[in-house]
């Protein structure tokens, strides 16, 4: 699942399937995996330079419930010693 999820983040961005600011998530996400595992959500918001709602939806629109289940399958993929990026 998780190679597929990191996958899934990828196709989202180029399939243009998320929002500015979801796009902003999504790739600060796979470009600095680790800092976003262990930011906030108030921080990570922030530091993207989007709102907590924005960083939220866009954790929705990729599948997940929340941030905390964003951050399952991302972790699972940093273990697997999986590049942030393809």
């Amino acid at each position: 699942m998780t190679t597929h999820f990191v996958i899934r983040v990828q196709a989202a961005l180029e399939a243009g399937e998320l929002s500015r600011g979801e796009r902003r998530f999504a790739q600060f996400v796979l470009e600095a995996p680790d800092e976003a595992m262990r930011l906030s959500l108030a921080k990570l918001a922030e530091t993207v330079g989007v709102s907590e709602p924005t960083v939220l939806r866009g954790c929705r629109r990729l599948g997940c419930a929340n941030l905390q289940a964003f951050r399952i399958p991302m972790a699972g993929a940093g273990a697997r010693g999986l590049p942030a990026t393809h």
